[in-house]
């Protein structure tokens, strides 16, 4: 058992400090790219106190996998569900506080760095709402896997299948929760996209985000007949032509002709059995302690490294996604449109700066703008 912790250990230190070299070579490349004195003082005061804060986190998450606490717990026989229950709940506040700190960070590097402004305390008000039924939703779903955990696994796997087949088939309203938007109210743009979506045979409800974005930017959710289009609200606000828009709608309307929502059902709920079959095997062979919730922490810790390759890999296949999606949107209408949309995008957004390519290659979802253009005229002769 003790191989267990110290491997744990040599994971997690070893992880951490690949994330916080990442970015400390993500900060002095993007630097480089800060032209104004004061932009770059201010970018730099941000960026040092987010180091920090992260910094802090790693410190703390690596003194309680090591606290002699936690390791005397594993070999008593406390009462399980109450530990249990004790423990998940600190480490859901641990986590949400976390969060609060880092959004009211970038609320701050927002509105210091790209002049988007909102209101701190009504989203202090309103996140710490959330966070509460949130606590009390997992505790009382964590009641239920650990006392399922403790009586019977054949119980246990019938329910966790059960939840995996309810989340699939409720996907879009979960993907909404949390999301303000409203239909589109321009007319005219409207029966324009209503028309690339009849050629596209794919009919879709479109809205558009009440919230204040950094990006010109659109997502989709829900699937079968109730599939919706969320555009941004920097989208409508900002100097983007009806054809533009259009562009982005016939791209959105490519992931689901690619089927692409499906297949990351399919590949989530892929990655849980393994997740899953691997945790058995963990607590078969390797690791065993009376208390769930331990046994999840360490199971973690120590295929971190396979949850960081699945992670980049993922990455991967999301920007080639990305790519596909961009290949029939380029044949379903102009190319030059979805060409000056992604250049508008890249002039418009916020976020100017480019990561280091190693960074982006690691952690970004969606390609450069310019490698999508120089793939959309390879795509179309």
């Amino acid at each position: 058992m003790k191989a267990i912790y110290e491997i744990s250990t040599i994971n997690f230190v070893i992880i951490s400090l690949l994330v916080l070299v990442a970015d400390i070579i993500n900060y002095f490349y993007t630097g480089k790219q800060l032209n104004l004195k004061n932009f770059r003082c201010k970018f730099s005061c941000l960026y040092l106190i987010k180091m920090l804060f992260k910094f802090t986190i790693i410190v703390v998450i690596y003194i309680i996998i090591n606290n002699k606490l936690l390791i005397n717990i594993t070999q008593h026989k406390y009462n399980s569900l109450l530990i249990n229950i004790l423990l998940w709940f600190l480490i859901v506040f641990v986590i949400r506080l976390y969060m609060l700190i880092k959004n009211i960070l970038n609320i701050i590097f927002d509105a210091q760095i790209y002049k988007i402004k909102r209101n701190l305390h009504k989203f202090i008000i309103d996140y710490t709402l959330r966070s509460g039924i949130i606590i009390a939703f997992s505790i009382a779903f964590f009641c239920i896997i650990v006392y399922m955990y403790d009586n019977s696994s054949i119980l246990l796997l019938s329910f966790l299948s059960a939840f995996i087949i309810l989340t699939t088939i409720f996907q879009d309203k979960i993907q909404t929760i949390g999301i303000k938007a409203k239909e589109i109210d321009d007319e005219m743009l409207k029966k324009s996209l209503e028309d690339i979506a009849r050629h596209a045979k794919v009919m879709t409800k479109i809205f558009v985000s009440e919230l204040k974005s950094k990006t010109a930017n659109a997502c989709i959710c829900g699937h079968g007949d109730n599939k919706k289009v969320i555009f941004s609200s920097r989208l409508m606000n900002s100097n983007f032509s009806n054809e533009e828009i259009c562009a982005l709608y016939a791209h959105e309307l490519a992931h689901y002709k690619n089927n692409d929502n499906i297949k990351q059902l399919i590949e989530n709920i892929f990655y849980i059995i393994i997740f899953i079959g691997l945790f058995i095997l963990f607590m078969k062979h390797i690791f065993v302690t009376p208390y769930l919730i331990i046994n999840l922490i360490y199971f973690h810790l120590y295929i971190l490294p396979i949850i960081v390759i699945l992670y980049v890999v993922r990455n991967i296949i999301s920007r080639q996604i990305e790519y596909n999606a961009d290949k029939y949107a380029a044949n379903l209408i102009d190319k030059n449109a979805i060409i000056s949309l992604l250049n508008k995008i890249e002039d418009d957004s916020l976020i100017k700066i480019n990561k280091h390519p190693l960074y982006t290659f690691c952690v970004s979802t969606h390609p450069k703008i310019q490698d999508r253009i120089l793939k959309i005229n390879q795509f179309i002769i």
